[in-house]
């Protein structure tokens, strides 16, 4: 059975909604008729405010092998609405041995911190599984940043060399030459070395644009 709420609060105000390329033509009309200090007009924020009024920093700190090989930021996929090209992610938690780490190494308020949207993560000097190094790393998209920070997992697109014996197939028992050929380029998973750094840039929203 299903119940109607019928909890009502009563008010003498009026909300009416519009597409918004009518608030122009309304404000003008609502002003002649009721006066400048009659209706409350509230305008849509054009799409990327949050963006053009955040202020950018830049954080950059060390990122080595060990236990705590995650970077201990969680994040979730901030709206659509908050930048004209998307995909950014909000800071929602930082584990409190990273909030210590970062609030020793820019001090507190200039530490990363919850809020924070990131926009872009830069990683130098990574390991590729033969050992070899990938100078620098750079991920924007949403999937990739969370999959970065919260599991510390990083990858990139490589070609791989592999040895195969070329044999002509016209001289009987012949074994080939060996020949070094590319695979088709696939992805592999990075580690961080003892030089591995990494570099946040970050919006801190406005207060106003928090409201």
């Amino acid at each position: 059975m299903q119940r109607r709420c019928t909890l009502q609060r009563p008010s003498d105000t009026t909300l009416i909604m519009c597409p918004s390329h009518l608030v122009d033509q309304w404000e003008g009309e609502l002003w002649k008729f009721l006066g400048a200090n009659g209706p409350q007009i509230l305008k849509p924020r054009p799409a990327g405010f949050i963006q053009q009024s955040a202020q950018t920093l830049t954080r950059v700190f060390e990122w080595q092998y060990g236990p705590d090989r995650d970077l201990g930021i969680r994040v979730k996929k901030a709206p659509s609405s908050w930048s004209e090209k998307g995909d950014l992610a909000i800071i929602t938690d930082i584990k409190p041995h990273r909030q210590r780490q970062f609030a020793q190494k820019f001090g507190l308020e200039d530490a990363i911190q919850h809020g924070d949207v990131i926009t872009r993560v830069e990683f130098m000097n990574l390991r590729k599984p033969n050992g070899d190094t990938v100078h620098r790393v750079v991920k924007t998209r949403f999937t990739d940043v969370a999959r970065a920070l919260e599991e510390g997992t990083v990858s990139c697109k490589t070609r791989v060399r592999e040895t195969v014996l070329l044999s002509c197939g016209m001289i009987p028992d012949d074994p080939g030459r060996p020949v070094e050929e590319y695979l088709p380029p696939a992805y592999v998973a990075l580690s961080p070395a003892e030089d591995s750094t990494v570099t946040l840039t970050l919006m801190r929203p406005s207060a106003e644009a928090q409201r």
